[in-house]
């Protein structure tokens, strides 16, 4: 992950997946930067941690997202539809294709570079290739709180708000209206085959010391369970009512 700073340092903390924390200087009352995930295998949940740069909308449009993608590279966004998941698929086109420009296209072929991924949220990143690449978000860092627009579905792609790696228990992260046994799911692949690992969330009526995240042994979660830019699935049964508050890394 890169920033480039203008003006006034601010000392700040990044937490990798690993746990380390590493430290650095930000400079300016705007931070912008950029984040490469190596998807590590052809599908790859595909974070959107900043905003478009000295724009009003509060994410990023296609065309903030960069690769080295090919033909047929496909971004699908989610959503709920009669209760059942479906994906709006956006596939990266060439003039050898026969549109007039290299870039991103909607399911009738028309150009999509404008279509805004909000913060906050997450979407599937396919190879058409079934190679792994690295795949770059670029933006401004938000410098005050974040409360995540409100859940309008059960099932939903999220990832962190923020260039950091995502603890669901961090003092960082407030949460509000979750029920016993919500999820959080992180994918990983394993034999060509996309898997997850979940985790849930349980109270002390379930018979863990205190309210929080756990994993699959009921292990309290203490480290970070998604890297910088990576999303995962957030699945709450009582969506309506949820609320995920993340304090920014470089509040003042």
């Amino acid at each position: 992950m890169v920033f480039i700073v203008q003006r006034a340092f601010y000392q700040c903390f990044m937490l990798h997946k690993n746990g380390a924390a590493v430290t650095f200087a930000l400079e300016s009352a705007n931070v912008v930067g950029y984040n490469t995930l190596d998807t590590g295998f052809a599908s790859q949940m595909l974070g959107v941690p900043f905003k478009g740069v000295g724009n009003n909308y509060d994410g990023v449009k296609l065309s903030d997202i960069n690769g080295e993608f090919v033909s047929y590279d496909e971004i699908q966004i989610s959503y709920m539809e009669d209760g059942l998941i479906n994906f709006n698929t956006y596939q990266f086109l060439t003039e050898e294709d026969g549109v007039e420009a290299a870039g991103w296209y909607d399911g009738s072929w028309e150009p999509a570079a404008d279509c805004i991924i909000p913060r906050g949220s997450a979407v599937w990143f396919v190879s058409s290739s079934g190679d792994a690449k690295g795949v770059t978000v670029a933006g401004e860092v938000t410098k005050g709180s974040t409360t995540h627009p409100a859940f309008e579905e059960s099932s939903n792609m999220i990832c962190s708000a923020y260039p950091v790696a995502f603890n669901p228990n961090a003092t960082t992260v407030t949460w509000a209206g979750l029920q016993p046994y919500d999820e959080i799911q992180v994918s990983y692949m394993e034999d060509g085959l996309i898997n997850f690992n979940t985790y849930q969330y349980l109270t002390e009526e379930d018979g863990v010391e205190k309210n929080g995240w756990y994993n699959g042994s009921w292990e309290l979660v203490e480290e970070p369970i998604a890297s910088v830019g990576e999303g995962f699935w957030l699945i709450v049964s009582d969506y309506a009512n949820v609320t995920l508050t993340e304090k920014s890394p470089i509040a003042e």
